[in-house]
């Protein structure tokens, strides 16, 4: 899908705004997994927030953002005056990380922006401090299990946070390896929406990956067992 399909007239209208925006946003790394989604994609995230409570008053964490999801947050703020209580995005990659701070410069919330190798683990001074996360982690069974066990770790403890995660339609014995990985952890699963999101240029899984939205228990595990050598696509063995 490259129209604006399933996305209301009030989100439709933050469509060009966010194309400009994006014109001149770093280039793709496919090293560690970078693949842009689409802009249309982008705002139908932040309205899948909206729909889930999942946005207003809350404290987000967006674990790798080189699809600008953040971007299309402030776009949202700025249009319908509804805040998030804090933002926080984490990120390897410096040139993401300082566009997303050249474009929060007049906003009302500002968000903390970290840089984070999660092969050395995730930044201390995100720990414990969110109740949502989002993330699209690389496209391999253990770049899943970093990403999410690492996102649940900036959560604050107890039931009820919610996890927005962006995986495509892996081989059967990964999708159960996945499944399983998610229930050790904690999390709870609440919705699967098959092709979701649609990213430019991508030939790998069609073009497409699925959104899962997951709540956290209070059987919280972090103590996943990850190949730290298979977490990027071209690592797979």
């Amino acid at each position: 899908m490259t129209s604006s399909e399933n996305i209301s007239h009030q989100f439709e209208d933050l469509i060009p705004e966010l194309e400009q925006i994006c014109l001149n946003r770093p280039s793709y790394n496919p090293k560690i997994d970078q693949s842009h989604v689409t802009i249309e994609t982008s705002i139908k995230r932040v309205q899948y927030l909206f729909k889930n409570d999942a946005f207003e008053g809350r404290d987000i964490l967006i674990l790798g953002d080189d699809d600008l999801t953040s971007l299309a947050i402030l776009l949202c703020m700025e249009k319908f005056d509804v805040y998030p209580n804090k933002i926080s995005v984490a990120d390897i990659d410096n040139r993401i990380l300082d566009f997303i701070d050249c474009h929060y410069t007049q906003s009302l919330i500002k968000p903390e922006l970290v840089k984070v190798d999660l092969l050395e683990g995730i930044d201390k001074s995100l720990l414990g401090r969110h109740d949502v996360f989002i993330t699209d982690p690389p496209y391999t069974v253990d770049g899943f299990k970093l990403f999410v066990s690492n996102a649940l770790k900036s959560l604050k403890s107890g039931p009820g946070n919610i996890g927005i995660i962006s995986f495509p339609n892996p081989p059967i014995r990964n999708y159960l390896l996945m499944q399983h990985s998610l229930i050790q952890m904690g999390l709870l699963f609440r919705e699967m929406i098959p092709g979701f999101n649609h990213y430019i240029g991508a030939p790998i899984h069609g073009g497409r990956t699925n959104l899962i939205r997951c709540t956290t228990s209070n059987q919280a595990n972090l103590d996943v067992d990850v190949d730290l050598s298979k977490i990027y696509t071209h690592s797979r063995g």
